[in-house]
């Protein structure tokens, strides 16, 4: 793994998330706002999912509440890279069974384009249970899906998602959470 994230190797990805085979630095994609991948990984605890503050330290959106997940690097599927990840971010070791697809959508965002790629995960860990990796997180919580929702609707200022963006993966969510299943 290259030690500089800026210098770390992404696939441009057409807009239709089929890929180019044309690798460029993340700083460079980013610079130019051209698609990538990335992943999210919802962790499911009961009606809770689990949510990560960004690293005050972050160049793009620190202190601000997300789920797991990163950029797919050189080398790496989609789904090495949210076990990956989840590993990095919080400690949580996951077998490639235990992450579900939930869906796939472009983004386009502000600070970058990229086409999203959305896992969930069920677990019963407590917070405490978690070994955060300080470089990336500053505090884990865990929300009700209902109220992270709503702060997502309100467009709240310390949250990474807008559900009017995004709305169908909330709403898919919403129902596996409340469900426990993929309806």
């Amino acid at each position: 793994m290259i030690a500089d994230k800026d210098d770390e190797l992404l696939e441009i990805i057409n807009e239709d998330t089929t890929g180019t085979g044309i690798y460029n630095t993340r700083d460079y994609i980013h610079k130019n706002r051209l698609y990538h991948n990335e992943t999210t990984i919802f962790i499911i605890n009961g009606d809770n999912i689990l949510l990560e503050r960004r690293s005050k330290n972050k160049r793009i959106f620190p202190l601000m509440l997300c789920a797991p997940g990163g950029h797919v690097i050189k080398g790496e599927t989609i789904k090495q890279s949210a076990i990956k990840e989840l590993k990095e971010e919080i400690g949580l070791e996951v077998r490639d069974s235990d992450l579900k697809y939930l869906m796939t959508f472009k983004k386009n965002a502000k600070k970058q384009n990229c086409i999203q790629n959305v896992f969930y995960v069920y677990t019963d860990k407590k917070i405490y249970e978690f070994q955060k990796q300080d470089s990336e997180v500053e505090e884990l919580i865990y929300m009700n899906i209902d109220e992270f929702i709503e702060k997502c609707k309100n467009e709240s200022s310390d949250v990474m998602y807008n559900y009017y963006e995004e709305k169908t993966m909330f709403e898919v969510l919403k129902r596996i959470v409340k469900k426990g299943v993929l309806v």
